[in-house]
Parts: C-alpha cells; structure tokens; sequence
C-alpha cells in the first residue's frame, strides 16, 4: 500500500509538472506528503528487518543475538558477552520465539538499566534449551514494575512471558534494585 501511494503521487507530480504555475500552491503539499511517505517505508523497512533480521534465517540465533548485542553495545557503550554452547540450530520457530524475548530484553537493558555488562549465553539442560540475558544495572522490583505495567498498559514482560508459555517453555525473572536484573528462557527442544 505505502508502494503503491508513493506510485501514485510520483504520477500526481507528473500530472502537476503539466499544469505549470497553476499548481504552484499544491507542489509544497506533495512534496511533504512524498516526504512523509518516504520515512515511513524506511521506518516499516526497518520494523521488518528488526523483528526478523535476515540473519537469523540464513545463519541462525547465535549470529542473529551477536547482531543485536552489537547494537544494544553501538547504543548504550556498554560491554557485552556471549557464551554460546549451543552446538546445533534450533528448530526455525523457537529460533524465533527465543530471538524475540531475547531482543525484547534487551530493548529493556537499553531503556532502564544502565549497565556496564550485558551478557548472553545458551546451552542445554537436560530436554531444554536454556538462553539467558544478564546485566549488572539498576535492576528492579518485578512485582512494582508488573503492578506498574498492568496499570500504564506496558505489555513488554508480560509478552515475553506469553510467548514463551505459547511454546512449551516459561520465562525466568530475577532482579532487585541496584543489583542488576537476569531473563531466562526455558524451552523444550
């Protein structure tokens, strides 16, 4: 639909180049519109490739979770590791899932922890896939930041939780005021 509005107003600037001075007062009003329309496919684009990089397809959840890390440490200064032991590629839809949380959270490091460290890591625990995300900030008290979530609308944890639940798994919060604040997944293989 974006696509095909900004066909039709390059055919508008057409129609309007043939009438001359008589389009005048109109030719600002298009430009902003083409203008508007241009940052909101490259903001779509960007949405697009941010819920599902190309990477996590082609190369898998480890290079995909290295990318974001390189952002969030691109954004914040802070330093990130990851210990990666998980030898083979999940399955494409936990892949997915798991990227998601993760991505999720840390979205959340980003905007309130202020950490120093960020650290991810994956491995197996018996039948499960366990893929954590610690950090040495702020932290908080997740029954005030739930109560607080429930009543401003703010789904962030919540939505992780759901989405881990939706496939077999369950999420893991642990965090206290000033001693930073650990996510992890669980998820049957």
């Amino acid at each position: 639909s974006l696509t095909a509005a900004r066909m039709h107003l390059s055919v508008l600037g057409y129609q309007l180049d043939r009438l001359g001075d008589a389009a005048a007062a109109v030719r600002p009003a298009l430009t902003h519109a083409r203008d508007n329309l241009e940052q909101g496919l490259a903001a779509a684009r960007t949405f697009l490739f941010d819920l599902r990089p190309p990477l996590l397809d082609s190369a898998g959840l480890e290079p995909a979770l290295r990318q974001q890390l390189a952002k969030l440490a691109e954004r914040t200064g802070c330093k990130t590791e990851v210990t990666w032991l998980l030898e083979e590629r999940l399955d494409r839809d936990l892949e997915t899932v798991a990227f998601r949380v993760v991505q999720e959270a840390l979205a959340n490091v980003a905007k309130h922890a202020d950490a120093s460290t960020v650290r991810v890591w994956g491995e197996r625990e018996g039948s499960m896939v366990v893929i954590a995300v610690a950090d040495d900030g702020v932290g908080f008290d997740p029954q005030v930041a739930s109560e607080r979530a429930d009543a401003t609308g703010h789904l962030g944890l919540r939505s992780m939780a759901e989405r881990i639940q939706t496939a077999g798994g369950r999420l893991e919060l642990s965090s206290r005021p000033y001693q930073g604040t650990q996510v992890v997944l669980r998820l049957p293989e």
